[in-house]
């Protein structure tokens, strides 16, 4: 009985790229986009990592400085799955409330293109963005409480400018250490200044907007 003939995998041609390579290539898309915003806004950065201010903080337990010591890392954590499940979720309905509005304007017929895409971004499935939190404030109560095992665990001063050289390496998406906003007024404002500053211009090139599939972000 004759053997069946082995199946030949189809080669790669030239237009075609890898899962890794798509995701890299989208990851310096985005980082672009990031470093023309900040430069816009005119806030001062290093890479992708938002400077000035005070040292960065992590509290945690016993064991999590054990893996940190003795695996020389930090995990970050799929933002769905936070110790606050409606944080990530937050995020997204106070964009879309902001697209909303942006759709009761008049439009021009570019404009309600971009705007129209906006939403169905926002109402896809989300993205995959992972975190790992710090705090600006050294030995603060409400941190030993909720993260260090009730006061028996560490506070780590973290020197965030070591993260710089890790923008480069990150091959998953784009890594960011940003400052939260909590204020419902300040996150309506950054949504609101990335919408306009991305909005179409009419002008071929204007802009470079970032595709990133996942990222991940300090905070």
């Amino acid at each position: 009985m004759e053997e069946p003939e082995e199946e030949e995998e189809p080669e790669q041609g030239e237009g075609q790229c890898t899962e890794s390579e798509s995701v890299s290539s989208a990851a310096r898309q985005s980082t672009e986009a990031v470093f023309q915003f900040l430069e816009y806004k005119k806030i001062p950065h290093d890479q992708l990592i938002s400077v000035g201010g005070s040292p960065a903080h992590h509290y945690t337990d016993l064991d999590g400085l054990r893996g940190i010591v003795e695996n020389d890392d930090l995990w970050l954590t799929n933002a769905q799955y936070s110790n606050d499940e409606e944080e990530l979720e937050h995020g997204y309905q106070v964009a879309r409330t902001v697209v909303r509005e942006e759709q009761e304007k008049p439009p021009t017929p570019e404009g309600r293109l971009y705007i129209d895409h906006l939403e169905k971004l926002l109402n896809a499935s989300h993205s995959q963005c992972y975190v790992c939190c710090f705090c600006q404030k050294g030995d603060l109560l409400s941190q030993w409480r909720g993260y260090a095992a009730y006061g028996t665990g560490v506070d780590l001063e973290i020197d965030i400018t070591a993260f710089a050289g890790l923008i480069t390496k990150c091959s998953y998406g784009p890594l960011y250490y940003w400052r939260v906003f909590y204020g419902d007024a300040d996150k309506r404002q950054r949504v609101k200044d990335t919408i306009e500053y991305f909005r179409p211009t009419g002008r071929e090139g204007s802009r470079v907007r970032g595709t990133g599939e996942a990222s991940g972000c300090i905070h």
